[in-house]
């Protein structure tokens, strides 16, 4: 007995299979099912390097925990050393939040019958529909994170019914983690800095992509 899910690495010749008579129930066009297999996974295999070599590759890394914690805050630096003196131990200042993580299913289904008279341009159609629905929902993800000013909390969004997830580099009044940077060249941060840029009215100025430009940089 083996333990764990079945997948398609369980899709092989059987000693007791006569593969003469299971080539009977290939599709119309004399695709076996091996061969949809085959197709399927190369699909997946060109869209997994597709994601791990595109833009947004450098936007997230990958965990296994459904928390993070980082470094905030500033020192008091080094002091001036004495001869009889020792310097007082310093710590790093640390917080942290849940992270909203939540499957998601996209499923293929076809009949025995379908299969029997089905073209193999048809699956492919199907196959290359649930790529793009994932190259989707990566993308939808992604940026709706990198828009996204409030905090996600909730049981329903994976996050228990105390953690939260907070919005991308806000202010300390639009999120309930607060978060100082730590410093950086010289220059100290406040947790009350706001890095969304408004438009008023809706409308793009010159003031606006000036305004984005300084907290870009």
């Amino acid at each position: 007995m083996a333990k764990g899910p079945r997948d398609t690495t369980s899709l092989v010749m059987m000693t007791g299979w006569d593969a003469t008579v299971l080539a009977e129930f290939a599709l119309a066009d004399g695709t076996t099912y091996a061969e949809i297999v085959s197709r399927l996974n190369a699909a997946l295999a060109a869209l997994n390097a597709e994601f791990a070599g595109d833009w947004m590759s450098e936007l997230y890394s990958f965990t296994d925990r459904p928390e993070v914690s980082y470094r905030m805050g500033s020192t008091t630096g080094y002091e001036e050393h004495t001869e009889y003196s020792r310097p007082e131990g310093q710590r790093a200042a640390t917080e942290g939040h849940m992270l909203p993580l939540k499957p998601y299913d996209r499923a293929l289904k076809w009949t025995w019958d379908y299969l029997q008279d089905a073209y193999m341009e048809q699956i492919e159609a199907d196959i290359a529909d649930a790529i793009k629905d994932t190259r989707d929902l990566r993308r939808q993800k992604i940026l709706t994170r990198l828009l996204q000013r409030g905090d996600d909390s909730g049981a329903n969004k994976g996050l228990g019914t105390s953690g939260y997830s907070p919005g991308f580099a806000t202010t300390a009044g639009s999120t309930s983690v607060d978060f100082t940077p730590p410093a950086f060249g010289g220059t100290s941060f406040a947790s009350t800095h706001e890095h969304y840029v408004g438009i008023g009215g809706g409308v793009f100025t010159n003031a606006v992509f000036s305004d984005a430009y300084d907290e870009l940089r």
